[in-house]
């Protein structure tokens, strides 16, 4: 995992902002470049599991495997 995901990703979970070069927070989102990959949703956290790049497959993975960890409740969704 990169450290970038995981400083971000502590970030988010104190709710402060974070931005690295190609993965950011503003508390309550995490990005990946510009799009929304996280973010509160109905039941739990929204996880845009939509396939993009290398880099945001990458962070997808790690962030998931975080969020599971940390026990943060996941409505995975793909908006193809």
């Amino acid at each position: 995992m990169r450290a970038n995901v995981l400083k971000v990703y502590n970030a988010w979970c104190k709710k402060r902002p974070c931005n690295m070069k190609s993965i950011s927070t503003d508390g309550e989102r995490i990005y990946s470049y510009s799009t929304p990959i996280v973010f509160t949703g109905d039941g739990g956290y929204a996880f845009n599991m939509r396939k993009y790049s290398k880099t945001t497959t990458s962070q997808q993975n790690s962030l998931r495997m975080l969020m599971h960890r940390d026990g943060f409740p996941i409505v995975e969704f793909n908006n193809d």
